[in-house]
């Protein structure tokens, strides 16, 4: 059996400038204004809740993919943040701060669907556009506290306490049941909603687009109402009854497995862990829930957003790409609008950066040269692994298939050219995900953390067949590329490209494994 399924080769280091300060973030398709709204939030402090004052970071856009890094100095700062969940009441006020923005932005949707947005005046307009983005900003600032900077410090004393109570090293396993949430989660809930909405029904396509608007961020990138029904309506087609009917059944038995699995090992930890494993539980389901409101924000206002564009004389694309927040006032108000020329230089390359209180905005060659200043060389030709957190163990080797999020009709083609048991590399899986995860052998994220979407599917959409996860390595679809082969490694949280001869070695043997185990 080939020595890569044990011990991975581990001389290679991974790629860092060490004149780079600056550290990956995230990488996924958004519009300027998503985009640009988790840096104002957190420069600005928009929640005092969790502010973590971070100085120094940016986030910059090339071939129609946004890129977020943070300097290691701002990191720091919001791994110290993250300490406050472990003050007494300190979990509680953050996830009612939470429901409590959640319900506001609710609230402002509904008005703002119900108002005859037409004949606002363009000041108005710009008024309910500045409620909606500040909204937005406050969403994503808490959605920041469950990335895997702000729960660092409560996860680290998790697994140092397991560790000693268990007095194991490989705690991975009661990681993953002490931390699994017993209520169903948004993608779970999703799930259920779905199969209730009936083929033949005469509200059907009413039904349909009311679904899509309860989960917007099923449809991140999406302004199209015509292309989310036929998305829903073909997946509605392809949905079997009864296999339907078993899924949901699945998905309630997952539940109660593992709560059964919680009250059996609880039994024999302290309460101290209790109360850590508490809080990265009540941080992983709330996280969904406020991905569902700025992930889904230019959707569920997409009325507002319609408006803006007819009075600018522009369509959803090229307005969602290139207009930022002080553009938008500047056309509304002052009938000033952006030339066509930078708009294409926008297109080509755009650059926001803030670094202690000062912003620069650059765009075309000139955000070029400096995203170049600011990260260095990038030549990812000669590395040939990745080093993660592992979301959920398993040892797997398999042919890469290369997803990056970006709009439904674009899923919906990623979803039809998904070959089963290929393995899933992408930036950070999308709710949407879902039935394509289901066909993956195993996945592999460029980012997130325990409580991460991908984290979260892997230990419990995807049981009883159990999917390897890696998550959090940075330059996987950078390094990677579709019809590679790559190993999976468990121990070390390595993923390592591999020959297609070694693919075959390593499938034929773990099949022997499993055949002698059967017997």
């Amino acid at each position: 059996m080939s020595k890569r399924l044990i011990n991975l080769n581990n001389n290679h280091s991974l790629m860092k400038n060490k004149e780079n300060k600056y550290v990956f973030g995230w990488q996924e398709k958004s519009s300027a204004l998503v985009g640009i709204g988790p840096h104002r939030a957190f420069s600005e402090n928009t929640t005092e809740i969790f502010a973590p004052q971070v100085k120094e970071h940016f986030v910059f856009w090339k071939n129609g993919q946004s890129h977020t890094y943070f300097s290691e100095k701002s990191i720091a700062r919001w791994k110290e943040e993250g300490k406050k969940f472990e003050e007494k009441g300190y979990l509680r006020k953050f996830l009612n701060e939470a429901a409590s923005i959640r319900q506001e932005f609710g609230e402002f949707i509904k008005r703002i669907e119900n108002k005859d947005i037409g004949t606002a005046s363009n000041r108005e307009l710009l008024e309910d556009f500045n409620e909606y983005y500040q909204k937005l900003q406050k969403i994503q600032a808490l959605y920041m506290a469950s990335q895997p900077e702000g729960v660092d410090f409560v996860n680290t004393k998790l697994s140092e306490l397991l560790r000693k109570e268990l007095q194991k090293e490989d705690i991975e396993e009661e990681h993953k049941i002490i931390t699994s949430s017993s209520e169903l989660d948004l993608i779970q809930q999703e799930r259920v909603d779905f199969s209730t909405i009936k083929e033949k029904d005469n509200r059907r396509e009413e039904a349909v687009k009311e679904h899509a608007k309860k989960y917007p961020c099923f449809f991140f990138n999406t302004y199209n109402w015509q292309a989310i029904l036929s998305y829903l309506q073909q997946r509605q087609k392809q949905m079997d009854t009864e296999e339907s009917k078993k899924e949901i059944e699945n998905i309630y038995a997952q539940k109660k497995n593992m709560e059964k699995k919680k009250e059996e090992i609880s039994l024999i930890l302290s309460d101290e862990v209790k109360e850590y494993a508490t809080i990265l539980m009540e941080l992983g389901h709330d996280r969904l829930e406020l991905k569902n409101c700025w992930s889904g924000a230019e959707l569920l206002a997409l009325n507002l957003f319609q408006e803006i564009q007819k009075r600018i004389s522009l369509p959803p694309e090229d307005f969602f790409a290139t207009y930022t927040e002080e553009d938008i006032e500047s056309a509304l108000l002052t009938g000033k609008k952006l030339s066509e020329e930078e708009m294409k230089k926008r297109k080509q390359a755009m650059l926001y950066k803030i670094d202690n209180g000062i912003v620069t905005f650059k765009s075309g060659e000139e955000a070029e040269k400096e995203i170049k200043q600011l990260l260095g060389p990038q030549d990812f030709s000669e590395q040939t692994e990745v080093k993660g957190m592992v979301a959920n163990s398993g040892v797997i080797s398999g042919r890469v298939r290369i997803v990056l999020i970006e709009d439904i009709e674009k899923f919906q083609k990623a979803l039809n050219e998904f070959e089963e048991g290929e393995i899933l590399v992408t930036t950070m899986t999308s709710p949407n995900m879902v039935p394509l995860i289901k066909k993956a052998a195993g996945i592999i994220t460029n980012e997130g953390g325990i409580c991460s979407h991908a984290a979260i599917i892997a230990r419990e959409v995807t049981t009883p067949r159990k999917k390897p996860c890696i998550v959090g390595t940075k330059d996987a679809t950078r390094i990677f590329k579709t019809g590679e082969y790559v190993i999976m490694n468990k121990e070390s949280g390595k993923v390592e490209r591999i020959r297609k001869e070694e693919h075959e070695e390593i499938k034929n043997k773990l099949q022997e494994q499993l055949e002698v185990g059967g017997n």
